[in-house]
């Protein structure tokens, strides 16, 4: 048994197919139908040149310390763009690869991809991508094996991103991933843009 990770710009239609293919609600989401963004990486793990395991990286920046939510409700939206970028022009940005979609297909799970492909994303986001920090959103029902498997923490502050209707608090839960030691910043976080 050979087993390989490569880390790639985009999925073919059979790895595709074989990643979310295979039932609805895959990730057990309360609430599956949030506009998600697309990943701009994929590490996937071969085992004898069959996918078997896919996570998603997102690098981008977000914003920590952000005022003036409320905002996004006044008419014309366009304004009230204008006007909280204005308002948040100083806040502090942070560099994020955010980690998501990681799914392993039910006839491969158990075998330790997940924690492979978590492990290669979190070195690929800090050696590569020179991300501070690694974010994701995660279920409850994973909560500890984020912890445990990665060291991820637990976001305390609130965190909003955008959907079609404006901005919205993330139903998820937050977590973050230091990549370089550092603690994650005090304040409300606003991923500016779409989550993943």
């Amino acid at each position: 048994m050979t087993v390989e990770v490569r880390c790639v710009p985009a999925l073919t239609d059979e790895e595709r197919r074989t990643f979310f293919g295979w039932g609805r609600n895959i990730f057990g989401a309360d609430d599956p139908h949030l506009k998600m963004r697309k990943a701009r990486w994929h590490v996937v793990i071969y085992e004898d040149d069959r996918p078997v395991c896919q996570m998603g990286i997102y690098p981008t920046t977000v914003k920590v310390g952000v005022r003036g939510l409320g905002i996004h409700q006044w008419r014309p939206r366009r304004l009230a763009r204008w006007i909280f970028k204005l308002v948040n022009l100083n806040t502090r940005s942070v560099r994020v690869a955010g980690a998501g979609g990681l799914v392993v297909p039910p006839s491969e799970q158990g075998l330790g991809y997940a924690s492979m492909a978590g492990k290669y994303g979190i070195e690929f986001a800090r050696d590569e991508l020179h991300a501070d920090f690694g974010l994701l959103f995660s279920v409850r029902r994973l909560q500890a094996l984020h912890t445990r498997y990665w060291g991820a923490k637990v976001i305390q502050a609130p965190v909003y991103f955008d959907q079609p209707s404006g901005k919205v608090l993330c139903p998820l839960i937050p977590m973050s991933i230091s990549l370089t030691g550092k603690e994650w910043p005090s304040g409300i976080v606003d991923i500016d843009g779409l989550p993943w």
